[in-house]
């Protein structure tokens, strides 16, 4: 947390980080930490700060179904109180959220075989790998990965 403090120092000046934000921070390390209902609040009050802000949220299919069941909830919140929202996920992710978001957009994102295999490379000659059996196996791996 220290270092999202910090972090969060370095982007924005000490006197722009609200009271309310802080006091939730410093709480947090010696009380039970902010519930949803807390979140949500500070979320809608920042959100009147700015014109856009934008929220990414990475490996979203990595959750758990229950826990999917919650960012969903966030993200219809979030989506309703004016939020730009960037989340990724495998293949399948589309599907759930879609049903949930109002007109949600895809970006189908693959890895071109070449690159994977220069990737290959490079990491076993970085790394003084010359097993050549060893790197004829990564390959062939690469080619099933299908751009994941």
């Amino acid at each position: 947390m220290a270092i999202a403090r910090n972090l969060l120092k370095q982007l924005v000046s000490a006197d722009d980080i609200p009271s309310d934000l802080e006091s939730h921070y410093d709480a947090s390390k010696t009380e039970t930490p902010p519930g949803p209902s807390d979140f949500d609040k500070l979320l809608e009050e920042y959100r009147n700060n700015f014109t856009f802000v934008y929220v990414v949220f990475d490996a979203f299919d990595e959750c758990s179904d229950e826990n999917q069941k919650d960012m969903l909830a966030l993200f219809e919140r979030l989506e309703k109180s004016g939020y730009k929202l960037l989340i990724s996920g495998r293949p399948q992710t589309p599907g759930k959220l879609q049903s949930q978001l109002t007109k949600p957009h895809t970006l189908e994102l693959r890895a071109n075989l070449s690159d994977l295999q220069r990737y290959v490379n490079k990491r076993m000659r970085d790394d003084n790998i010359n097993d050549k059996t060893l790197k004829t196996k990564f390959l062939k791996l690469v080619k099933k990965v299908d751009g994941m």
